[in-house]
């Protein structure tokens, strides 16, 4: 160091002790700014893993509780005929999915109680893809299967001589029994993928979380 500072022209003792101590604090506080640095960006980088960890939880458990709703409400559906949603319904539908590159069914869904419009629309595209197939097919084959009992009337089983009615007849039974396959299907799916989630980390099932997943469905009338 001394050479150094002697090639620099300080030959004085004194000034090289100065200028030493100069230089090593100079080092010191730079030893300091990049710890400093260094110690700001892992705790920045744990609080991120954390808000990402929390997320993924939060992502989990919703998708849960939408499952065992969904559950619950194909179960309900094919005891009994629920409600048609809106045509506006459906449009902002097919907009939800199509702004993810999906292709929308308009004729999917119309066999979903109008409260389960706003968790299809945001929530459905959290399962997964086989899930939302089995789903989507049940809609899909209850809403023919209500329009071609809607297109019957007590007169179609009165005059069965009417081979347009007797076909009619016979297509709402091949239907309604798609159905029940296809309700059996999505059903079994939904019970492989609920077990699914509650082997994840963080996943409330609560019992089923039956409270959850009906509020999910049939929100307060505040």
């Amino acid at each position: 160091m001394e050479a150094f500072l002697k090639w620099l022209g300080i030959s004085d003792p004194a000034l090289q002790r100065t200028a030493i101590t100069a230089i090593l604090a100079a080092a010191i506080g730079v030893i300091c700014w990049m710890a400093n640095r260094w110690w700001e960006r892992r705790k920045e980088r744990a609080r991120r893993d954390a808000e990402d960890a929390q997320t993924r939880r939060l992502r989990q458990q919703r998708r849960y509780d939408v499952a065992v709703a969904l559950k619950a409400e194909i179960e309900a559906n094919m005891e009994m005929q629920s409600p048609s949603l809106a045509p506006d319904q459906f449009h902002e539908i097919r907009r939800h999915f199509e702004q993810d590159g999906e292709k929308f069914d308009p004729f999917v869904f119309p066999g979903l109680e109008n409260s389960v419009f706003e968790v299809l629309k945001t929530d459905l595209p959290l399962l997964r893809a086989d899930v939302i197939a089995a789903v989507v097919r049940f809609y899909r084959l209850d809403s023919s299967s209500n329009a071609a009992l809607s297109q019957m009337n007590t007169q179609t089983f009165r005059d069965l001589a009417n081979e347009r009615q007797i076909r009619a007849v016979e297509s709402w039974h091949r239907l309604a029994s798609m159905v029940d396959g296809a309700g059996n299907r999505a059903l079994a799916t939904l019970d492989n993928y609920i077990v699914e989630l509650e082997e994840s980390d963080g996943v409330d099932t609560g019992g089923h979380r039956t409270g959850a997943a009906e509020a999910i469905f049939k929100p307060s009338e505040e």
